[in-house]
């Protein structure tokens, strides 16, 4: 197995809409993995391996993203701020009253990160994920269109198996690959019509832990200088 380690920075944070919100829509914590997935699918769509898209969903089988410029979960959580924002209603009005053009556009508030010039770790693991180097070079945004980055780095590592080990990570981790720290912050995400290929029951989400302590797993692995679990 491969890992594709890409370090981007931030223009000002990054936004992701938890499903069913279309008013006022509560901010994701931490982008889901369907999500980085788009985002290196994007670039292998419209730049250098142009029509790798299906190739990205079907070599990746986990994705995971971290923050590299803070180092504890409280100062993530008080980077959720809410943005009043002027949004277009008319794809929820009822058909009688799309002619009130008074009734089109609405404030509502939508959650957001803010995280202005934040260096993040975005990591890809799979089989064959060595081939989308270039693609990751060409990653402009992570999350919504407006979320975007500048990428720094990127690189590629064998991942080695460990067994067990106490490691840390900025990485989110599954629940079910490593006993996360008293202090993790448990996170349901949800997963657009991508799943990760590990073994399991297909499933809409996964929970994951975000923690800048020491995690235990017997299902550790290190890629370059980090140690992770899968």
């Amino acid at each position: 197995m491969k890992a594709l380690v890409v370090k981007a920075r931030l223009y000002w944070g990054y936004a992701v809409a938890a499903p069913g919100q279309s008013g006022a829509r509560q901010a994701l914590i931490a982008v889901p993995p369907s999500a980085l997935v788009g985002a290196l699918a994007y670039p292998c769509a419209y730049g250098v391996e142009h029509g790798a898209v299906k190739k990205v969903s079907e070599e990746v089988e986990w994705a995971a993203m971290g923050i590299l410029d803070i180092d504890s979960v409280d100062m993530l959580l008080r980077s959720v701020l809410p943005s009043v924002e002027r949004l277009l209603n008319v794809p929820y009005m009822q058909r009688n009253n799309r002619k009130r053009r008074e009734l089109w556009f609405s404030v509502h508030p939508v959650g957001k990160v803010y995280l202005p010039s934040a260096s993040v770790i975005v990591a890809y693991f799979g089989e064959g994920v060595e081939r989308f180097e270039k693609c990751a070079w060409g990653i402009t945004r992570i999350g919504s269109k407006e979320s975007l980055v500048a990428v720094e780095d990127v690189a590629v590592y064998d991942v080695e198996q460990v067994g067990y080990a106490e490691f840390t990570t900025p990485l989110y981790v599954r629940r079910d690959v490593a006993k996360c720290p008293p202090d993790a912050l448990e996170v349901r995400l949800p997963l657009y019509g991508w799943e990760p290929r590990y073994s399991g029951p297909p499933s809409s989400h996964v929970d994951v832990c975000i923690s800048y302590n020491a995690y235990e797993s017997d299902r550790a692995v290190k890629f370059g200088e980090w140690y992770y679990a899968l």
